[in-house]
């Protein structure tokens, strides 16, 4: 039952491939083989060769197509038939008796399309089945050798040979415009995967995973690491659809990622309400402090926008504390599915605790980052503050 269900589905599909091309190619080819065997017919005679012949012509093109529309287009099942086509241009070839037009129509025919679809080996294939062709004939009719035909036959094998040619190089330009079609949609699938691939990874990241296959773990010096909460987020949302809370969270994200884009930060994940990114990977830059400070900046500046426009709506809104800390850190890339860029160390703790530490729409920083950006920005020293498992830091706010 499975089976015939499988069958079944594969029928209804649309065919494609060459089994469809050469299905009115076929039923051409073997409708003048039937006429010709008429007019031989007519000339030397009708005998039960004949009719069987006939009989397999007209039955055969139909057959071929039914049986690859039931394999689902098999390529294996095609090039099995062209072979076959070659087998009855030899039983063709030897009930005709070695006529000179009608022999040079078949072989033309059917070993240049063995040849048009697999090269070499496919013809040599056809080939072989000819000869076989040709000596099976001979178990229905004694070999003979009868080169000449009457004008009229050799007037239909030239008009038959034209027409195949002519049909050959129409499905040839047809093949042709397919290929081009099928290259930019590869190419279009391709440029896809690629867009997709660089919003997960670094370009830099990208470009190493698709020509080693995998990523090299990458070890940093002064990374600058930025991590964005929402203050009383769990209060907020439950004010807030479930659609309401996607569509908002969505559209500052959005921002967030423009922003640091601008900047040339990396963004590294979100995990639920918190907002993650670098400064100074994968490439190292003696910029990256400063950077993440300024994205910092411009994304409270958006909040404050968004808090206003918000407040005027009498919607709920979203406060968001901010933390920064420069240090050493590891990055890479992990998993299999689902892989992401990620980075590891006591700088990534840091700045965590710099961004609980914090406070509603401000920026804390630590006093590495203080170091690197003091000269930029005015910042006020908030003293030794006790961050989790971290003891007493040096913590600033920007001003």
């Amino acid at each position: 039952m499975q089976l015939l269900q499988s069958l079944i589905h594969n029928f209804k599909q649309p065919s494609f491939g060459i089994g469809r091309a050469y299905y009115p190619l076929r039923i051409l080819g073997y409708a003048y083989g039937i006429l010709l065997l008429v007019l031989q017919g007519n000339s030397r005679g009708f005998d039960s060769n004949i009719y069987l012949l006939i009989g397999v012509f007209l039955i055969y093109p139909h057959v071929c197509f039914l049986v690859y529309k039931f394999s689902g287009s098999s390529r294996f099942i095609e090039l099995s038939f062209l072979i076959i086509d070659t087998f009855w241009a030899g039983m063709f070839i030897g009930i005709m008796s070695f006529a000179v037009f009608p022999t040079i129509m078949y072989i033309v025919m059917t070993w240049t399309g063995n040849i048009g679809v697999r090269g070499i080996r496919q013809c040599l294939y056809g080939i072989v089945a000819t000869i076989v062709g040709i000596g099976v004939s001979s178990f229905l009719k004694p070999i003979t050798f009868e080169p000449d035909s009457s004008l009229l036959i050799e007037l239909i094998c030239c008009g038959l040979v034209t027409v195949y040619a002519l049909y050959f190089g129409y499905t040839a330009y047809l093949s042709t415009i397919y290929q081009k079609k099928l290259r930019k949609e590869i190419e279009a699938e391709k440029k896809r995967s690629e867009e997709l691939l660089l919003n997960i990874l670094p370009y830099e990241t990208a470009a190493e995973l698709k020509n080693k296959g995998y990523v090299d773990a990458q070890t940093y010096g002064l990374v600058t690491v930025m991590f964005t909460d929402f203050k009383d987020f769990t209060k907020v949302s439950e004010r807030m659809s479930a659609q309401e809370l996607v569509l908002e969270i969505d559209k500052i994200y959005r921002e967030f990622d423009r922003i640091i884009g601008k900047h040339g930060i990396e963004k590294i994940k979100t995990i639920g309400d918190a907002y993650m990114c670098a400064g100074g990977l994968p490439k190292s830059n003696q910029t990256h402090a400063a950077d993440v400070v300024a994205a910092a900046i411009d994304i409270l500046g958006f909040i404050h926008q968004e808090i206003d426009a918000r407040k005027r709506l009498n919607l709920p809104y979203f406060e968001i504390r901010i933390g920064i800390h420069t240090g050493p850190l590891v990055a890479g890339v992990v998993g299999i599915k689902k892989f992401s860029y990620d980075i590891w160390g006591d700088a990534v703790n840091i700045a965590s605790r710099m961004e609980s530490s914090s406070e509603a729409g401000k920026i804390n920083i630590s006093e590495t980052t203080y170091q690197l950006i003091k000269d930029r920005y005015a910042c006020r020293h908030r003293g030794k503050i006790t961050a989790k498992n971290k003891g007493e830091i040096d913590m600033y706010f920007v001003e």
